[in-house]
Parts: structure tokens; sequence; C-alpha cells
């Protein structure tokens, strides 16, 4: 009797392309493509054969067959690893994120989540990356991770990769500013008040009031936005009001530019001239490499002589000015040439800080100085070449004692040369063709002397102005 039985094999077969069944000795081939995400069952029928040793085996076999069956579950879950970016980076504008996975059913899409929640589109193709602006989140840590989902719909996620980001918050809005007084045409004279309305979307770091292009006082860190402008140190006539706003990001803008007329009578001006609030500027310190013999330490003078009138000072200590932790000024007829200008000066200390200088208006820092000289703190005189003091060698200075300075000054080159003697002594060169301060290397005028000592005290006698070349003397006081 026949028997007759069906026996169901699973065969893995991997990559191969196609296969065959021998039975009897014969290789009959099985068309057809295998595929490797796909499982197969080979279905064998086995029949009773007559006794013809003959007959071929196809011919008796009622059949054999291959049935694919729909795809299943890999035998493992899929792998997911997040490249990049890596643990604890840093990141700012855009990042790519970007994912390795490997799976033996086939791959079909990789999710990349941040902080848990899904970012963008599925990637289902290699390369399995996304691109992340960072700038649409906070600053701050966040955590990132990817889901790997393969053709049997299984999943995985990665390990959690913590990142921070930092993208730093920018502004490109610049504030706004407006003169609120004086009004446009205003008739000015003696101390005018200048004041600025300023604001901004995030805040106003500092207003700078202008005359004629001009810094007036310092930068005015909160409100009220407001300086005193002395307008006998100007000449009389039109002249142009500006406010400068910045905020912290470096946005600047300037207030439309307001026109007033200065007329100061010619009658005597009061008795002293303004004084700017005490400035802790640290000295300045010198280049001359090697400090002076040091010298008896003087008494310091007695009491500071009369004010200042705002005029030239006349030779002698009835003209003078002294200055100690304040700023004095001295105006002069205002120079738009070449010009000499001639003082004497006595410092109060060895080893003082004090500064003499050429200004554009009533100074109150040292960047509003030109043309510079100093009796600096290694007890040495020095003068200003642009962004640094120098000397053409180390003069140095006692206390007490009076020195005559010359500037040779040409303002459309913005330069000068210094010179100082003591006494009768000979003339020594402080610098020859220095350069203005780098802050006024700009400037179209010098109207006025400057005079601040941080350390110690200084006073300033007989200042004299005249023509470049001119055969003028000057005597010094005895």
């Amino acid at each position: 009797m026949n028997m007759r039985r069906v026996y169901s094999l699973t065969l893995y077969l991997g990559t191969l392309a196609s296969w065959s069944l021998a039975q009897s000795g014969a290789a009959p081939s099985v068309p057809g493509e295998v595929s490797s995400s796909m499982r197969y069952h080979l279905r064998v029928q086995p029949v009773a054969l007559p006794h013809n040793p003959a007959a071929s085996p196809l011919e008796a076999a009622p059949r054999t067959d291959v049935e694919a069956a729909a795809p299943k579950p890999g035998a493992s879950a899929p792998r997911v690893e997040l490249t990049a970016p890596t643990a604890g980076a840093t990141l700012a504008g855009t990042a790519i994120l970007q994912a390795a996975v490997n799976d033996e059913t086939g791959v079909a899409g990789v999710q990349f989540q941040v902080n848990g929640v899904d970012f963008g589109p599925e990637a289902t193709a290699a390369p399995y990356a996304s691109i992340w602006d960072t700038t649409t989140g906070t600053n701050g840590p966040h955590s990132l991770s990817a889901v790997v989902r393969d053709s049997a719909g299984k999943k995985k996620t990665s390990s959690y990769v913590t990142v921070t980001v930092d993208n730093a918050i920018m502004d490109t809005t610049p504030p706004s500013v407006s003169l609120a007084a004086p009004a446009a045409g205003a008739r000015v004279s003696g101390v005018q008040s200048v004041s600025a309305i300023a604001s901004d979307n995030t805040s106003v770091a500092a207003v700078q009031l202008q005359v004629d292009g001009m810094i007036l006082g310092n930068e005015i860190t909160r409100p009220p936005y407001m300086s005193a402008w002395n307008t006998a140190f100007y000449a009389n006539g039109a002249h142009t009001l500006v406010a400068l706003a910045r905020d912290s990001f470096g946005n600047i803008t300037f207030s439309s530019p307001v026109s007033v007329l200065v007329s100061n009578s010619a009658a005597p001006a009061p008795a002293s001239p303004p004084e700017a609030s005490p400035v802790a500027s640290p000295p300045e310190t010198s280049p001359v490499a090697s400090p002076p013999e040091t010298f008896p330490v003087a008494p310091e003078p007695e009491a500071p002589p009369a004010p200042l009138p705002p005029s030239s000072l006349p030779a002698g200590p009835a003209g003078c000015a002294s200055s100690a932790g304040t700023w004095q000024n001295a105006p002069f007829t205002p120079q738009t040439g070449r010009f000499t200008l001639q003082f004497d000066a006595t410092p109060g200390m060895a080893k003082m800080d004090g500064v003499i200088g050429t200004a554009a208006g009533a100074a109150s820092d040292y960047g509003q100085l030109a043309g510079i000289v100093r009796f600096n703190n290694t007890g040495t005189i020095d003068a200003r070449n642009g962004g640094a003091y120098a000397a053409a060698s180390p003069i140095p200075y006692e206390a007490g004692t009076s020195y005559h300075f010359r500037l040779d000054v040409n303002v459309p080159a913005h330069s000068y040369s210094a010179y100082v003697r003591q006494g009768p002594g000979a003339e020594r060169l402080i610098g020859s063709n220095f350069n203005f301060r780098s802050e006024m290397s700009r400037t179209p005028s010098l109207i006025g002397l400057g005079i601040f000592a941080s350390t110690g005290r200084q006073s300033v006698c007989g200042l004299s102005i005249a023509p470049a070349g001119s055969s003028a003397t000057f005597a010094s006081p005895k």
C-alpha cells in the first residue's frame, strides 16, 4: 500500500540567489529568485514509485513546490546608535543629527527625537540624518535620541545623548534717540543744559552728547541723559548738537542734528571755569623704560591761587590754575592751523601723575586731550604720541620746581612737538612730530588747555599763544 506523508521544512536562505532540490540522483531546477528579506517554506511530498529504475522521478512525483510566506519579525530586534552629535557637545545654530542602524529584515525608517518628542520627518534612506535648527528652542541642556523601525514594524530606541544649546541672543534693532533741549534755532549763552531722550527694545547702554562732532562730557549710562555745556568755550555763532545712543549689542543711532546760536557778550565772564566731576582714571603708564633717581619730596605748595578767568592766562602767579583730582580748563582763541603754545607748570610732589594738554572743548577726560605733556609717576616728563606716552630721553623733574613748556602745534596734521626747560637752562626735546592722542586724531580745531592731576597737585601759569614761527618771546615767572 502506498503511504503519503507531508513534511514542512523552514530554510533560512540568507543571500542565496537561487536553489535546487535533488532526489534520487536527479537535480531538477526550481524557478524563481530568492529574497534575503523573506522566509520560505519548502513542502516536499514523497510518493511510492513503481519498480522502474529508468523512470524519471519527476514524472512519478505528483508535485514539488515552494511557497513564499509573508514577512515575519526578524530573529532579533533592530539596533540603532546616535553617532552625531556626541554626548556633552555644545551646539549653536544648525546641528546635524545622525544615526547608525542595523537590522536583519531591513530598515524601514529612523525617527529622531529631541527631549523625547519626534523631530522632523522620518528618515527612510541612508544616511539616516536630519538637520536641527537649535535657535528655534531654548538655551540649555537637551536630550537627543533616534528610533529605528524595521520592515516587520519592530522599533528600537537608541541611548539618550545629552547636549547643551548655547545660542547668543542677538539683537540688531538700534536704539532711538532725540535731543530734548535746547530746541532747534535757540539762542544760548553761558552754561547751557543739553539733554536727550533715548529708548531701546532691550536697554540703552549709554548716550554721548556732541557739539560740532566733538564729545561733550562723558558717556551717560542712565537717565537723565543730560550734560552741562559751557558755551563760553565756543565762538559766537551757529553750532550743531547731536546725541549718540548705543545698546549692549553694539547697535548705535545718531539723533537728528539740532542747530543753535551761541551768543555770549564781550563782558567779563564768570570768575571761575567749570569743573567736571572728579574722574577716577588710573595713572597712565609711561613707556620710558628706566626710572630716574629719586628726588627728595618737597612740601605741597600753598592753597591754589585765584581761579582761572575764561581767557588766556596772564604771566605770573596771579593767572594760574591748580589741579589736584579735579579737571581745570583754560580757554584760548580757537586755533585751526599751526601755532605755538607756552606755559609754566609746577609739580607739587615727586612721582606724581599730572597731565596738561590742548583740547577742543572743556576737557573732563583724558580722551578729550590732543597734544599732552605729563609729569608721570616714575618722576620723569613725557608726552603723548598717538596711543601711548613716550619721550626722546628721560627728563627728571623735582617737586616744587617750575618748568617752562613749549608746544609747536599743527592742527591740520594733528601733530605737535614738545619742549621743556628749567629756569634759564637749555631747552630739551620731549618729542618731535608726535601725533595727537588717538581719540582726537580728527579734531578740526583746538580752543583750550585741559589740566588734571590724578595723583598729587600741579599748577599751570602764564599761558601764552602765538602764530607758528612768531618771534614772540615768553618770560617765565621768577
